[in-house]
């Protein structure tokens, strides 16, 4: 009986002896990782923990989903985009005789493509959708952006879907969908003044899509004149720009079937720059446009130097010939701006 009494005691002792070390351990490792002791310094229990399996599983899952996103929203784009060729007499097109893609914005038959040079007012051009239909281009229209507007005769189209600039967000992945010639990927770098800027320039389509469908880009350009050549004549200077969805929707408003280019309202002779792009400027407002330069004979009542804040009481937050889409030529349009310290009024009547 003595022999198995000490027994039952000594078991408890040993139970009684593990439970306070342990507990005295959990203690002294808690609290060394609160002030740090130094002789607790060395153990670093959440070096012991796998966590770069972890994260490797999640970031190789998030490219499995954006794959997946990808391949979706690529097939569902498919149908709003269309072919381009020059008629022919067999009216039997193959790759081969497509010149350019575009894609549909209006259900009643409008597309839109771009590249001017590639089309000929003397020539005849069909659209070719991805269901094999065809159909006669009949009013091609121009526009200063380098966008090309043509109509068919189909009341019943597959519109595209248009994204916000102002919800396009700088690195979000965006591509382009290219039917006949395959897919490209790319990345938001930076948008202003209407403008969206990619990382690495793979694309240079028609348009861009984000990952939900929609066009947050449409690809134009603008000319101007370049250096002379040895005859004394100045070469026209192409560059290109991905110009967000809001230009493309203020040319559709602007459209004349009974004109074969779209006018639009400029300040000719003026040039500005973004508030964002001057330094030591001054001034406390953080938003504007300044004008660089004026026309003498047409400065529509501006000077060197003016800060323009609003534009019909709405503040200028970006590049001024955004702004400008909005309206009409002969629309008068009241300017608020800063000189010298006060702030104006300017009346312009848009031309």
């Amino acid at each position: 009986m003595n022999k198995l009494f000490r027994f039952l005691l000594l078991f408890v002792l040993i139970i009684m002896i593990a439970f306070v070390a342990g507990f005295s351990g959990s203690v002294i490792f808690l609290t060394s990782k609160k002030i740090n002791l130094p002789f607790m310094s060395s153990f670093d229990i959440e070096k012991m923990i796998p966590q770069k399996n972890v994260i490797i599983e999640k970031t190789e899952q998030v490219y499995v989903d954006n794959d997946k996103r990808l391949q979706d929203v690529y097939k569902n784009t498919n149908d709003s985009m269309v072919y381009l060729a020059v008629k022919n007499s067999t009216n039997i097109y193959s790759k081969g005789d497509i010149i350019n893609s575009g894609f549909v914005f209006t259900s009643d038959g409008w597309i839109f493509t771009n590249n001017q040079s590639l089309f000929d007012k003397n020539k005849k051009y069909v659209v070719l959708l991805s269901n094999g239909e065809y159909y006669d281009v009949q009013n091609i229209i121009f526009d200063k952006y380098d966008f090309v507007l043509l109509k068919i005769n189909n009341q019943k189209m597959l519109v595209s879907s248009f994204g916000s600039y102002d919800d396009t967000n700088i690195g979000s992945l965006v591509f382009s969908n290219d039917g006949y010639k395959g897919i490209s990927i790319d990345y938001v770098k930076n948008k202003s003044n209407g403008i969206i800027e990619l990382l690495n320039n793979h694309i240079n389509n028609i348009c861009i899509f984000d990952l939900s469908g929609k066009i947050i880009g449409v690809y134009g350009s603008v000319y101007k004149d370049g250096p002379k050549n040895k005859f004394g004549k100045s070469e026209s200077v192409k560059t290109s720009f991905v110009y967000s969805p809001e230009y493309l929707k203020n040319v559709i408003y602007s459209i004349d079937t009974k004109s074969d280019y779209i006018m639009r309202p400029t300040l000719v002779g003026l040039t500005f720059s973004g508030f964002g792009d001057v330094l030591g400027s001054g001034e406390k407002i953080e938003k504007g446009v300044y004008v660089k330069s004026v026309d003498p004979k047409n400065n529509y009542g501006f000077v060197v130097g003016d800060l323009i804040t609003e534009v019909n009481n709405n503040l200028v937050n970006d590049g001024l010939d955004f702004i400008l889409q909005n309206y009409k030529i002969g629309d008068k349009v009241r300017f608020i701006l800063i000189r010298s310290g006060k702030e104006i009024t300017n009346d312009v009547t848009l031309n």
